[in-house]
């Protein structure tokens, strides 16, 4: 959801953002590849119950080889980090309603948009969108990771950024 906050605002004040990282987003669920039906069914999942929907959801937030334990330490921290459900709802509508497809092409800034290779929340197709969408915008995706590329593969998201962000 970041990503498509940092859209709308690149779009709608261009002269207060001056370089642009969009990561695991895309421009509309119109324009965005179909995630897969594991993944549907997971955020469509009818429960207040915090935990069960963190068990649900985040086996498909990171890659199908993720280190079991970085996949256990994520479900046991974000089981404990309980969302309000009426906040959630909102979120998930917000993500529903967003659509930016047809003024990407006004996003001035320099842009980097990230994603992993085996992300099953937000497919890889629509980073390939978004950068083909937004001038001059730079596609790098992560290889053997998943919608949390960045807790999969920390070093390697922070080297790509930094050199984005460093780059004159």
């Amino acid at each position: 959801m970041g990503g498509m906050i940092a859209q709308e605002l690149a779009i709608s004040h261009p002269e207060r953002v001056h370089r642009l990282v969009l990561g695991c987003t895309h421009a509309g669920i119109g324009h965005a590849a179909p995630a897969p039906a594991a993944a549907s069914r997971a955020f469509a999942l009818r429960t207040d119950d915090w935990a069960l929907r963190m068990r649900t959801l985040a086996p498909l937030a990171f890659s199908r080889d993720v280190a079991p334990s970085l996949l256990e330490g994520f479900i046991e921290k974000k089981s404990r980090d309980v969302q309000d459900p009426i906040g959630y709802r909102a979120q998930i509508d917000a993500v529903l309603a967003h659509d930016s497809e047809r003024e990407l092409s006004a996003i001035r800034a320099p842009t980097l948009v990230l994603t992993g290779d085996d992300d099953r929340i937000i497919p890889g197709e629509s980073s390939e969108l978004l950068a083909h969408r937004i001038p001059s915008a730079e596609l790098r995706i992560i290889p053997g990771t998943g919608h949390l590329f960045f807790l999969e593969r920390p070093d390697e998201t922070i080297e790509i950024v930094a050199g984005f962000l460093g780059r004159s």
